[in-house]
């Protein structure tokens, strides 16, 4: 059975803008049958994602700990949740299969060359799946159709990696999307990635 401190919290990306910046943050689960690592980050950038009001900065994961991953999960892959997938060629990338769809076709959705790279490896779910003992994946669209959280069971419960199914906790806890409403009804502590530490969600009034 998994621990909650085998759940590590990293940041990937930061973007700075007029008044303010806000960080992005990447989940590593230490899985007995490996390390799992959700969502990669930004790796590099490119003119394409800044602009005036807009400057995204990468954090790159260290190379050991990108050395030791055996299984990459993408929540969605808006391009500063996929920028570090190029690290990863020949390991499995788990994705919903609209995501990976839409990130393939729909116009000033991503970075494509980020998504598809030589050696990308997608395995594609059509809903729930449980990828490794104890760690399940669930739609949870709204943020995007494809949108997916992780669900890591552990000897303390359920705890969620929730992506961007709220870019706060405040966004979440309105339960005004499917995805936020599942993770509400969850009641787990969740982390969410523009948000530095985990809490409970609760429905506000």
């Amino acid at each position: 059975m998994l621990s909650p401190d085998d759940i590590g919290w990293h940041l990937t990306s930061e973007v700075v803008f007029s008044g303010g910046s806000l960080p992005g943050y990447s989940a590593t689960v230490g899985h007995p049958d490996g390390l799992v690592l959700v969502d990669t980050g930004l790796i590099d950038t490119t003119p394409e994602i800044n602009d005036v009001d807009e400057n995204w900065q990468p954090h790159p994961l260290p190379a050991e700990l990108v050395s030791r991953v055996a299984v990459v999960i993408n929540t969605h892959l808006h391009f500063d949740h996929c920028g570090g997938n190029r690290l990863f060629p020949g390991v499995s990338i788990h994705v919903q299969r609209r995501e990976l769809a839409d990130a393939r076709t729909l116009d000033n959705y991503t970075v494509r060359e980020w998504v598809d790279f030589p050696g990308a490896t997608y395995v594609e779910h059509d809903g729930e799946a449980e990828i490794l003992p104890g760690v399940t994946l669930l739609p949870a669209p709204g943020h995007s159709a494809g949108h997916q959280i992780v669900v890591v069971e552990t000897d303390e419960g359920p705890v969620v990696l929730g992506g961007d199914v709220g870019h706060s906790f405040e966004e979440l806890e309105r339960g005004d999307t499917d995805g936020r409403r599942l993770v509400l009804e969850l009641a787990a502590p969740t982390y969410l990635a523009h948000v530095a530490e985990p809490r409970v969600p609760k429905l506000r009034d």
